[in-house]
């Protein structure tokens, strides 16, 4: 099931669709990795190029492990 990524699409994917896989449409995802540039390095900040690379490509496996590394460490920073 293609979707925005919006939260409640999952639930309702869930609900009545429990054995559909469901995938972010490229724009949206696109808009969500920003959203985490944003919330790492502030309010100007673009997602890194190779990030949307290895999103175009589906690399998601290799986009997941090099933004974990951005996380901050403590769970108050997390927070």
């Amino acid at each position: 099931m293609l979707t925005d990524g919006a939260r409640y699409n999952h639930t309702i994917i869930q609900t009545h669709f429990p054995d559909a896989v469901h995938i972010v449409d490229l724009f949206h995802a696109s808009e969500h990795l920003t959203a985490l540039a944003q919330i790492l390095w502030g309010p100007e900040a673009k997602a890194p190029k190779a990030w949307r690379d290895w999103l175009e490509a589906g690399d998601i496996g290799r986009l997941i492990r090099h933004a974990r590394k951005q996380l901050p460490a403590s769970a108050k920073s997390k927070k």
